[in-house]
């Protein structure tokens, strides 16, 4: 679900953000793990945010951004991941229930969320 690492894509104008479905990673150690698929993030923001604007957002603009997740174990795994292979630690700003309070709170906010493509047009 890491998508290009090179760009993360804006979500702001999405007009009905929310999720279907969730991804957990398993943390057992007796359970292994394949990749099925591979899709690009984008970031969910407010029309007011500095990023609105950009047609894309490279990863590296997400150094010193507040960040909000979702609470499932994936979600803060993928933006840590993202940030540490571009060189920088996440600014995680909170936890939401889940992917679709997450995106709202971007809305009111001057945060940034991680959404998977597949679920823009949810």
């Amino acid at each position: 679900m890491l998508g290009e690492a090179a760009q993360v894509h804006p979500a702001h104008d999405l007009p009905h953000p929310q999720v279907a479905h969730r991804f957990d990673v398993p943390l057992d150690a007796d359970l292994a793990v394949e990749l099925v698929a591979r899709e690009r993030l984008l970031v969910a923001m407010s029309d007011a945010h500095p990023f609105a604007g950009r047609e894309s957002v490279p990863v590296a603009l997400l150094r010193d951004q507040p960040i909000v997740t979702a609470s499932s174990r994936s979600a803060p795994a993928i933006t840590l991941r993202l940030c540490r292979n571009a060189g920088f630690g996440p600014r995680f700003s909170g936890q939401a229930g889940d992917l679709v309070m997450a995106t709202l709170m971007t809305g009111i906010s001057r945060q940034l969320a991680l959404v998977a493509q597949s679920m823009a047009n949810l």
